[in-house]
């Protein structure tokens, strides 16, 4: 997959629904798919890969039903080159099922 990439732009997106526990693809850019880990726990992978693993996430989010009544802590792991597992929880560490959305800095 060719990507036209500008410095300095994203990447890579993607937003998720979760409904009963299953991830979907909203939207995303550059993304080829989502897999369930677990509660509060996905596989991202991307379809044109960073040069190297120094590529940076500075931003995830996660919202309760699509609303901003509540907000959640997002962090992720990078697997390998083009995969990030993204966590979702609580306040109080409890990892959840919720709407969440990801972006990609980096050099491919």
């Amino acid at each position: 997959m060719a990507v036209d990439i500008i410095k300095g732009t994203a990447k890579a997106w993607i937003r998720l629904s979760v409904i009963s526990g299953t991830p979907a693809i909203i939207s995303s850019y550059n993304m080829t798919g989502v897999t369930d880990q677990g509660v509060g726990s996905y596989r991202l992978t991307i379809a044109s890969d960073f040069s190297s693993d120094d590529d940076a996430v500075p931003f995830g989010q996660a919202l309760e039903n699509n609303s901003a009544n509540t907000a959640y802590i997002v962090t992720c792991d990078q697997v390998s080159l083009g995969i990030t597992d993204m966590h979702v929880q609580t306040h109080d560490n409890t990892f959840q099922d919720e709407w969440s959305q990801m972006i990609w800095f980096g050099e491919q």
